[in-house]
């Protein structure tokens, strides 16, 4: 139905009709296995479609149709949503996301004070099985709840603990060791009611005339409360890469995860915000999202894609998503963005100018996110990195599927122990590209150009030419370490031996000559700059010399030419 642009308000009840009538069928018809007390899915999808074609069918009659109650008059009644996901660079698809528009209608809910509409996000880890579990579940325990509909907190906390009972239940005699994340959102718009629960990292931020408000603390083990606890029940918290429940798991609360119970607590934390009627949207998303992009980064997003597109927001969580797997996310990420404002207002509203938002933390009112973007293209926003990406990068929740370290070629490999040595043997005032080569090798323009160069050894790798595809022996370069005090003087431009010893003391003879042709090739191609023309005019930091990017040249790997 939502493939086909149904409105939420008539899909509802169409789902709840066939819903009454796929309860009329024998059981053992809709695929039903009574020794293993399942479905069969493909049987039940498919009488389940068929009873579908037949309730739309009898709609068809105007008189019928004119029976059906009108579509709410408010948007926060029936709100409109964006949902997106994607596997991202993943082998699989472990999230999961689902939104209800009328939950009591479609449950037939008693004694309701109105409509209330419900939305999750499931971030699966160690297989999908959880996640799909729950997302299947979850809204179903908390309507048969003994406390819903009066205690919505109560049928929040049990239907969390009840879906993790059935599914350890479920899983018992099985393989599957799988855990998932949730972050659920239940709004009840006749009470003006936002009730949030949710288990381990996945987030949930909501925006207010351009304001944004966190309104999740990630169960992370890194946290006091949460290491505090596992560790009196027994449990071990390590730091592999970052804090982990047994070395394995980066979240410290979870449905699911057999292996790892008592210590991976299923009992959700719930917030419950106010509506006041000035909320602009909620945006639920797993940490796929939230670990590249800060609350201020997403707001800005949203804001932006409304005011290009004049209001019309399906593609706000696709776009949202696209943006994080453009900062080099790589986990899965799924999104949903509720609107709790005509979206069309707020692409015409100057209170949500990015100018002046401010991010704000529930416990926190005042406080200010100061980093807006981040110190590094790999480093995440949410925490789980802390900046030393060759150790400590080691992936979301579980298991590493794979490393940001890509190993150097050879030849460069070779030039960066060159230029270590030439640094180690020159002082910080004299340092400079002229100072490393002899002069005479250079060209007149190529000396006033390698004089504005920064001495850095990114302007070598980002110079360097691709790997020439000839089988070598692996170059052998020497650890160089620069002492605390140079007390070597600098190398005098005329004497060339001395750059002669320099490189011999870095590698053997033919792999000096390789390091020279690389050198020597990165002159030749400073020939067509003019004169005094600074490096940031001619490459730019995400830009390469031959105007796109070698494949080859970027993730070239020793051994697999």
């Amino acid at each position: 139905l939502n493939e086909r642009d149904c409105p939420t308000s008539l899909a509802s009840i169409l789902c709840r009709r066939v819903l009454e009538e796929i309860s009329r069928i024998e059981p053992e018809l809709c695929g039903y296995r009574p020794q293993e007390q399942v479905y069969h899915p493909l049987k039940l999808m498919q009488e389940t479609i068929r009873k579908l074609a037949e309730v739309c069918t009898f709609y068809t009659d105007n008189a019928r149709l004119s029976e059906l109650p009108p579509p709410p008059s408010s948007i926060l009644y029936d709100p409109i949503i964006s949902m997106y996901g994607i596997k991202n660079g993943r082998r699989t698809m472990e999230d999961r996301h689902i939104a209800i528009q009328d939950l009591h209608r479609l449950f037939n809910v008693k004694n309701a004070a109105g409509p209330a509409s419900y939305y999750a996000v499931f971030d699966g880890h160690n297989g999908c099985d959880a996640a799909t579990y729950a997302n299947c579940h979850l809204h179903h325990y908390l309507v048969q709840s003994e406390h819903y509909p009066h205690n919505p907190e109560a049928a929040l906390r049990e239907a969390f603990t009840t879906t993790d009972k059935h599914f350890i239940e479920k899983t018992a005699k099985g393989s599957s060791d799988s855990g998932t994340t949730a972050v659920c959102a239940l709004i009840r718009p006749e009470e003006s009611m936002l009730y949030l629960a949710w288990l381990g990292d996945s987030q949930a931020i909501l925006v207010s005339r351009g304001s944004a408000y966190q309104l999740v603390k990630p169960h992370r083990p890194d946290q006091p409360e949460e290491m505090k606890r596992i560790i009196q029940m027994g449990g071990s918290v390590l730091h592999v890469g970052t804090w982990r429940v047994g070395g394995n798991l980066a979240v410290s609360r979870a449905i699911g995860d057999k292996m790892y119970k008592p210590y991976i607590a299923s009992e959700p934390d719930i917030t419950v915000v106010p509506l006041t009627g000035k909320e602009d949207y909620l945006i639920l998303a797993s940490d796929g999202l939230w670990d590249f992009l800060s609350e201020k980064m997403v707001v800005h997003a949203v804001d932006s894609y409304l005011a290009e597109n004049k209001g019309v927001a399906g593609g706000v969580s696709k776009h949202l998503v696209q943006l994080a797997k453009k900062r080099l996310s790589r986990d899965n990420i799924s999104c949903i963005t509720i609107f709790l404002r005509d979206p069309s207002e707020l692409a015409d509203n100057k209170d949500c100018s990015t100018s002046s938002m401010e991010v704000h933390d529930l416990e926190q009112p005042a406080s200010v996110v100061d980093q807006l973007w981040m110190r590094h293209p790999n480093e995440a926003v949410g925490g789980k990195h802390n900046g030393r990406m060759d150790e400590d990068d080691m992936g979301p929740e579980t298991d590493v599927d794979s490393v940001d370290d890509v190993l150097l070629s050879p030849s460069i490999a070779a030039a960066k122990a060159m230029v270590s040595q030439a640094q180690a043997n020159t002082t910080t005032t004299t340092t400079t590209a002229t100072s490393v080569w002899p002069q005479e090798r250079l060209q007149k323009e190529q000396q006033i150009w390698l004089q504005t160069l920064p001495w850095s050894y990114a302007d070598v790798v980002r110079k360097s030419p691709p790997k020439k595809p000839t089988v070598q022996e692996d170059i052998k370069v020497n650890k160089l370490t620069e002492p605390e005090t140079p007390v070597v003087p600098p190398l005098p431009v005329q004497h060339e031996p001395q750059l002669d010893t320099v490189l011999d003391n870095a590698m053997e003879a033919k792999e000096k000559q390789e390091a020279e042709d690389l050198v020597e090739q990165i002159l030749q191609d400073s020939a067509v700059i003019t004169k005094g023309e600074e490096i940031k005019n001619y490459v730019g930091d995400n830009d390469v010399d031959s105007g796109e990017e070698s494949e080859e040249e970027w993730n070239y790997i020793p051994g697999k030419e």
